[in-house]
């Protein structure tokens, strides 16, 4: 295990304090990315909605689904090395301004009497596009002002905030685009996207290594993908979550209608319990994943986590809208907070400095290349009866991605849990 004792120091001399309090910077930063977190799943209903207003069509909501996710492919195949070779912070603040712009010129063009499809599909691309180099620099980042022996509690407090959120979000969502209509939601995100930069300008500046020169760019990042794909604890766990985001794709581009079909709600008051009974259940898994995953390691964190995920579909496809089936949903998504933590914290732990905002890019760029197929295949189906088949058997790819690492290296190795 390669992790640089060095990293938690940030700029002007300041020293973080222990794991357990985690310091200020970290602080500010965590504040920052909180806030963003609440605006974004305030607009992860705002823009279907909308959407749905406009055209009536479920392809048009998974595309605009998928032309959000799709960068992070696409930034995959040379983002991490412009991660590796630009100063974070300052291009992390270009990034949170370009999107709040992005989202108040969209708000202003939900007010037209004729609000223009096309417009929402390219403020998507455009905000995922920077979204992708956002999310990657930001673990990168955390690498740099937490300490190792922090890295699970810090990625554990980030997916408790992603979480709560996630449960809060789309219920504030809903109720402004009943009662104000879809431009209030998206004008809160553009302004959550404001607090997020001026979060990062109170992190400070922040030190990094640079000792080793970068040769050309292709060069660059054909090392992060040999590095990927070397290390076996990393491929085997970006191969995982791909399974599993072909899934999560198919699951959050129509959620509203696995809801109406599988869980058999029969309001929108039950949908936004079921999303709630989610973020509750990723909460519960955030805050817990550190002691457990000191406990298990972090390999092991990945593979329950995914299984258990994987078994909450299932089961609360069985037991349907009710206080058991959304007990057993919220269950599951504990094991999505679990694998969250322990996949992020894998990759910060056992990739070196200078490599890490390439490694760390390529992940993700596999493992998320199968949000967009998932989001293009779950609209596709959504108005036949090919839908409700294809949901209740779709989760075993949940399973699958779980269950393959149990023989491999990433279960027999505790992976040196690092929690703090």
């Amino acid at each position: 295990m390669e992790v640089d004792p060095a990293a938690g120091r940030p700029g002007r001399g300041r020293h973080l304090a222990e794991p357990a309090g985690l310091g200020p910077v970290f602080g500010a930063l965590w504040f920052g990315q909180a806030v963003s977190q609440l605006g974004d799943f305030i607009a992860y209903l705002t823009i279907p909605l909308l959407v749905k207003t406009i055209t009536e069509s479920a392809s048009a909501m998974g595309f605009a689904y998928a032309l959000e996710q799709g960068p992070t492919l696409l930034f995959g195949l040379l983002g991490g090395v412009l991660i590796d070779r630009i100063r974070l912070r300052p291009a992390m603040i270009v990034a949170d301004l370009a999107r709040a712009a992005a989202f108040f010129y969209l708000a202003a063009a939900a007010e037209q009497p004729t609000p223009k499809i096309g417009v929402i599909f390219v403020v998507a691309f455009l905000v995922g596009s920077f979204s992708a180099f956002f999310t990657n620099s930001l673990y990168v980042l955390l690498k740099l002002v937490v300490p190792g022996p922090g890295l699970a509690r810090a990625n554990g407090l980030i997916a408790t905030s992603q979480q709560a959120t996630f449960a809060l979000g789309p219920l504030i969502a809903g109720i402004m685009f009943a009662q104000l209509g879809p431009a209030a939601g998206l004008r809160i995100n553009g302004a959550t996207y404001l607090v997020s930069a001026i979060s990062l300008v109170l992190v400070g500046r922040v030190q990094r290594d640079a000792s080793e020169p970068m040769t050309s760019v292709t060069e660059d990042a054909r090392e992060g993908f040999r590095f990927l794909f070397a290390d076996s604890r990393l491929r085997l766990v970006t191969i995982a979550v791909a399974l599993a985001n072909l899934y999560i794709g198919f699951f959050e581009s129509t959620y509203v209608i696995w809801a109406q079909t599988v869980l058999m709600t029969t309001s929108p008051e039950q949908i936004g319990l079921m999303v709630a009974a989610s973020g509750l259940g990723g909460i519960l898994g955030a805050i817990v994943a550190p002691n457990i995953l000191k406990q298990i390691g972090l390999g092991r964190g990945v593979a329950i986590g995914l299984v258990g995920y994987g078994l909450g579909f299932v089961t609360a496809a069985r037991f349907g809208f009710g206080v058991l089936g959304l007990l057993v949903f919220m269950v599951g998504y504990v094991g999505l907070g679990l694998t969250n933590v322990a996949v992020a914290t894998i990759r910060q732990s056992f990739v070196p400095e200078r490599l890490l905002g390439r490694v760390i890019t390529a992940s993700r760029a596999i493992g998320w290349a199968t949000l967009p197929i998932g989001a293009l295949i779950g609209p596709a189906l959504a108005d036949n009866t090919a839908y409700e088949s294809v949901a209740l058997v779709a989760p075993a790819l949940l399973l699958i991605g779980g269950l393959m690492l149990i023989p491999t290296i990433v279960w027999r190795s505790t992976l040196g849990g690092q929690s703090g």
